[in-house]
C-alpha cells in the first residue's frame, strides 16, 4: 500500500496501481486523407448549419457516424454526431461561460441521410483546413492523466501526495492524454477547466482534437475538448455541453 511519504513511491507497481483504479474505455483515432470512413473532420457541412448569435452559419468541425464507433459505454451506436464553431480567430471559445453555444454546437440526428454541401472556403483561423477521415482503435483501457481535475481524488483515495513530483512525472510519462479521441480521459495544456465550480457535472469527453497532429492547427500546440454529463449522453440530450480549448 502506497502512503503519502515520498519514500514510499515504488515506480515499479505504481503504474499498475493507477491504472487499475482509474482506467476506463477510450476510442483513439487517426486523420487520413483516405475514405476509410463516412466520419470526418474539416469538409463540408452535413445537412443546414446551425447559426451563431450574429445569425451567421457556424462551420462543421466533425460529423461522427456513431455506428463506425468501436463499441463505448454510454455513446450511440448509430445516428450522427455533428460539432460545430463560429469561424473566428478565438476559435468560438467563451472562456467566461464554456457552456454557452452562441458560438458553438453540437447536433445529433438518429437518422443518416444527411447529405453534404458545398466545401467551405479557405479560413485563417479554422483548426481543421481540409477534410481528413477518421480511422477509430479501441483503446481498451485509458488510465487518468495527471491533468485531469479529478487527479487529486484518485490519489485521495490512493493515499498518493498528490504535488509529490516523483508520482507526477512517473505518471505523465506512463499515461499522457495525448492525440485525438473520444471517451476517456482528456489532455490541457494548461488546466482543467471543469475544477470550477458548477463544471464538474460534464464528466464524459464527446470529442477531442489534438495539434501534435500536424494537420489540426489550435494555437501553439493546443487542444480542443468537447464535454457532456453522462447522464445527458445516455439521454442522447446535448443541450448541455462544455466546449473548451487551450495551447502552450
Amino acid at each position: 500500500m502506497f502512503t503519502k511519504s515520498d519514500d514510499s513511491v515504488n515506480p515499479e507497481t505504481l503504474p499498475d496501481l493507477w491504472k487499475k483504479n482509474t482506467a476506463k474505455p477510450s476510442v483513439s483515432f487517426a486523420l487520413t486523407k483516405e475514405a476509410v470512413s463516412r466520419s470526418y473532420v474539416g469538409g463540408p457541412s452535413l445537412g443546414p448549419a446551425p447559426v451563431d448569435a450574429d445569425g451567421q452559419p457556424m462551420r462543421q468541425l466533425c460529423a461522427l457516424y456513431c455506428s463506425e464507433l468501436p463499441p463505448l459505454e454510454d455513446f450511440p451506436q448509430k445516428g450522427i454526431l455533428r460539432f460545430f464553431l463560429t469561424d473566428n480567430e478565438d476559435l468560438a471559445l467563451d472562456s467566461r461561460n464554456p457552456t454557452n453555444q452562441n458560438r458553438f454546437r453540437v447536433l445529433y440526428q438518429e437518422e443518416e441521410a444527411l447529405l453534404p454541401g458545398k466545401n467551405p472556403p479557405i479560413s485563417a483561423f479554422f483548426p481543421i483546413r481540409e477534410q481528413y477521415f477518421l480511422q477509430f482503435s479501441l483503446e481498451a483501457q485509458q488510465p487518468m492523466s495527471v491533468c485531469s481535475w479529478e487527479y487529486h481524488k484518485a490519489c485521495s483515495l490512493l493515499n498518493l501526495a498528490e504535488d509529490d513530483d516523483q508520482i507526477i512525472e512517473l505518471l505523465e510519462q506512463s499515461f499522457p492524454a495525448d492525440g485525438h479521441r473520444i471517451g476517456g480521459y482528456p489532455k490541457f495544456t494548461q488546466d482543467d477547466p471543469r475544477s470550477a465550480k458548477g463544471l464538474q457535472m460534464f464528466d464524459t469527453l464527446l470529442l477531442q482534437l489534438d495539434a501534435k497532429d500536424p494537420v489540426v492547427e489550435i494555437g501553439d500546440c493546443g487542444v480542443l475538448n468537447f464535454f457532456i454529463p453522462k447522464e445527458n449522453l445516455k439521454k442522447l440530450d446535448f443541450s448541455e455541453v462544455l466546449y473548451w480549448w487551450d495551447c502552450y
